[in-house]
């Protein structure tokens, strides 16, 4: 025979974890961390005049928002500039600066988001 001790303790504390609360301070932190390097990028962009052919990047930082709901984190612009700029237009082409930084800092991000979590839940690393 083989006996389990302390499941109810578990079950217990898992009951008193609040996981929603945890995802949603993660998604806001990630969210906020990637809509923080977009902007800095744009800074340093708008610097080195690479968005000079319909906008600088300072005017794009104030249209750099996100909004992070129950499950997910969404990060962009509404700017008909900035979705030119992303995508490109029929006579321009792409310059993704949204693409590219979620691609380089994805990792540090996921990180950030994975840590609040955890702090969430009250887990600590030794």
């Amino acid at each position: 025979m083989i006996s389990v001790y302390g499941l109810q303790e578990l079950l217990d504390r898992l009951a008193g974890l609040d996981v929603a609360a945890a995802q949603q301070a993660a998604l806001e932190s990630a969210a906020r961390a990637l809509e923080t390097e977009l902007k800095e990028t744009l800074i340093c962009t708008a610097k080195r005049d690479r968005l000079k052919r319909t906008s600088s990047g300072a005017e794009l930082c104030g249209t750099i928002t996100h909004t992070v709901d129950s499950d997910q984190a969404v990060v962009g612009s509404d700017s008909v500039i900035a979705v030119d700029e992303e995508l490109g237009t029929s006579r321009t082409p792409p310059h993704s600066f949204m693409l590219a930084v979620a691609q380089t800092r994805a990792e540090h991000i996921v990180q950030i988001a994975a840590n609040l979590f955890a702090q969430g839940l009250g887990v600590t690393s030794d």
